[in-house]
C-alpha cells in the first residue's frame, strides 16, 4: 500500500507525517501545476467547484508515482465537498486507474472520532499497541500544523520588508524541508525557535510602512499557491503585508469546536446568512 493525498500548499508536511507516523509508506504528489489542472478540468464535471478539479489532477500525479490508496477529506456541509471522495474514485476508475482506492476521511466533526476508525482501517491494525501510535501521530500532526500556521503568519509580514526579493521565498522552502525532517516531539518543541532564528536572519528594511491586506476565501484556494496564482507571494513582493487567518491548524481546531474566533465570525454573519452554504461563507461575510 502506498498512500497519497491532494496538495494544499505547504500542508503536505503535516499530512505526510500523519501517515508515516503510523508506519505507512507515503508518496507526496508534485506541487500542483498546469498539467494537473489540465487533467482535472478535462475529466471533472464542468459545473463542479475548482478545488475538485485541482485535487483530481494531484491524484493522477500521485498514481503515476505509484500511489494506490488516496486519502480525501470529506465534510457534511451543504457544498459538494462531502461527495469528493466517492465521485473522484469513480472518475479515476473511468480513466483506467482500476486498482486504486479513494478513502474518505470524515472531518465534519472531529469529536465524533470517525477519523480514528478510518486511520485504523488504513493502517490495518486495531491492537492496543496501535493506540499509542495513533495518539503520537495526531499530536505530531497538530504540532506541525501549528508550526505551519506560524510560518505562514511570519511569511505574510516579513516578505513586505525584505531588501532582496526572493529571500523570504527561499527561507520558506528551507523551513519546510527542516520541518519535514523533524519527526520527534523534542524536535518539534524547539522548532518555533528555529522559525524565529531563520526569520531574524533576513535582511529587512524596518523603515517601510507597507499597505496591509487581508486575504480570505475558500480554504483550498487560499492555501494552494498555483490555484490562487501565488497571490500571497505577489502581494508581498509588492511590499504589501499579507494577513491570512485561514490555515490547516485553524480548520482543525474549528472541527474540534475550539476555534472561538470562527464562532465569533459565525455569530456576526448569522443575521445576514442564517445557514452555512459552504466555502468559508460565514468567515468571508464577517
Amino acid at each position: 500500500m502506498l498512500i497519497s493525498f491532494p496538495n494544499m500548499g505547504p500542508n503536505w508536511v503535516a499530512f505526510k507525517t500523519l501517515f508515516t507516523s503510523l508506519g505507512l509508506d507515503v508518496v507526496v504528489p508534485d506541487p500542483t501545476n498546469r498539467e494537473a489542472i489540465k487533467i482535472g478540468v478535462k475529466y471533472s464535471p464542468e459545473f463542479v467547484c475548482f478545488p475538485f478539479k485541482a485535487t483530481i489532477g494531484d491524484f493522477v500525479n500521485a498514481i503515476e508515482k505509484g500511489a494506490d490508496t488516496l486519502i480525501m477529506a470529506i465534510d457534511c456541509g451543504p457544498c459538494r465537498f462531502g461527495f469528493y471522495a466517492s465521485v473522484q474514485e469513480r472518475i479515476l476508475k473511468d480513466m483506467g486507474y482500476k486498482d486504486i482506492t479513494v478513502i474518505p476521511l470524515d472531518q465534519a466533526d472531529l469529536l465524533d472520532f470517525k477519523w480514528v476508525k478510518t486511520l485504523q482501517e488504513v493502517s490495518g491494525r486495531k491492537d492496543l499497541f496501535m493506540y499509542s501510535k495513533f495518539v503520537k501521530a495526531v499530536i505530531i500532526f497538530l504540532k506541525k500544523a501549528k508550526l505551519l500556521n506560524d510560518i505562514q503568519t511570519a511569511e505574510g509580514i516579513f516578505r513586505a520588508y525584505e531588501r532582496n526579493q526572493g529571500d523570504t521565498t527561499d527561507l520558506i522552502k528551507n523551513l519546510l524541508d527542516k520541518l519535514d525532517q523533524a519527526n520527534t516531539l523534542p524536535e518539534l518543541r524547539k522548532f518555533k525557535s528555529v522559525i524565529k532564528q531563520d526569520f531574524s536572519n533576513l535582511d529587512i528594511d524596518k523603515t517601510r510602512t507597507p499597505l496591509r491586506v487581508g486575504v480570505s476565501g475558500e480554504i483550498h484556494i487560499n492555501l494552494e499557491p498555483y490555484v490562487n496564482l501565488d497571490i500571497r507571494r505577489k502581494l508581498g513582493e509588492m511590499n504589501i503585508e499579507v494577513h491570512q487567518s485561514l490555515s490547516l491548524y485553524d480548520w482543525v481546531v474549528h472541527k474540534f469546536h475550539l476555534n472561538y474566533h470562527r464562532k465569533w465570525l459565525e455569530h456576526l454573519s448569522h443575521p445576514y446568512m442564517p445557514m452555512d452554504i459552504g466555502g468559508e461563507s460565514f468567515e468571508l461575510l464577517a
